[in-house]
């Protein structure tokens, strides 16, 4: 069989949020009828097996575009399976240019499978997107990071540890506590971002760096830290 029909979008892919007017178009040409094999987490691990599925009742999954029009974006997620040149998709990027000038290429007509993961919900009487029945399209979702920000973090935590050590200075624990007070300001002043829109992560200010008395100070106590270069 051979369907056209369309399915919301996010308002922007890998960030939360389904648009009410952003949907994708798409052409299903595949099966009248499709038996998927789940398994205990919901996932699809094989598609029309040739073998008896363990608890049928439980994990083996018919779907019926034909005659269930809720269906045919669950078939669609797996055309490649039954049509794997015809399923190409010749994507339209549109350049969006960041704050540092990098250029992100944006896909404006994004596949399904690029936005969503398809899971039988065992949970749920609706998935999103899905009238009825318990298929479930789970947005895919990126967390918003910058490497500015966690290195900055992750520096304080070396240093911090060795601030309460017995056989340093009052003068040394004074400095090494201050560098980890301008470190903290620096990942402040760099907050997470979409860094997957990003090729040079933008940064904020100038990542601090140790006094060279203190890295020597540190460095000298037993099983002292070898610190990283840089630091």
């Amino acid at each position: 069989m051979k369907t056209t029909f369309t399915y919301p979008l996010p308002v922007e892919d890998y960030v939360a949020g389904i648009s009410s007017t952003r949907l994708g178009t798409y052409t299903y040409e595949g099966p009248e009828q499709i038996v998927f094999h789940i398994n205990r987490d919901g996932e699809i691990v094989d598609i029309d097996p040739e073998y008896n599925i363990h608890e049928p009742e439980i994990y083996r999954k018919i779907v019926d575009p034909k005659n269930n029009l809720d269906h045919i974006p669950v078939a669609y997620y797996y055309q490649d399976r039954f049509k794997p040149a015809g399923h190409d998709i010749d994507y339209i990027l549109e350049d969006e240019i960041q704050s540092n000038g990098d250029v992100y290429k944006k896909v404006t007509n994004p596949k399904i499978a690029h936005n969503y993961s398809l899971v039988w919900d065992f949970d749920k009487s609706n998935g999103v997107g899905v009238a009825s029945g318990n298929w479930h399209f789970e947005q895919k979702i990126k967390d918003l990071t910058n490497i500015h920000k966690q290195r900055a973090e992750q520096r304080a935590g070396n240093i911090g540890i060795w601030t309460g050590n017995p056989f340093l200075t009052s003068t040394v624990k004074d400095g090494l506590n201050a560098y980890i007070a301008e470190l903290d300001t620096f990942a402040a002043n760099n907050p997470p971002l979409k860094e997957w829109k990003f090729v040079n992560t933008p940064m904020v200010g100038t990542m601090p760096t140790l006094n060279s008395d203190l890295k020597v100070a540190l460095e000298s106590l037993e099983n002292g830290p070898t610190l990283e270069e840089g630091i």
